[in-house]
């Protein structure tokens, strides 16, 4: 099941809006979990990752995080 991408128009001031998308949870099937991950890095060689395991009733059951070693290939010299 894939979570559903919507595209949402947010006023900022007078005149400016700006479009975005945003991706809303979508409930599992009755009976059944679901495992949403997510992560991100930056030009460091630091990141993090998370975790979290939900029920159809939508109560999360477990949830977890941590940082990431990255291990960036070097160009040879």
């Amino acid at each position: 099941m894939v979570d559903l991408v919507a595209t949402i128009t947010v006023f900022q001031g007078k005149d400016k809006e700006v479009a975005r998308e945003e991706t809303i949870w979508v409930r599992p099937a009755r009976g059944s979990v679901k495992l949403n991950v997510d992560g991100a890095w930056n030009s460091k060689e630091i990141a993090g990752a998370g975790a979290v395991i939900r029920a159809s009733e939508g109560g999360g059951l477990v949830a977890a995080r941590g940082r990431l070693l990255l291990e960036i290939p070097r160009k040879p010299n």
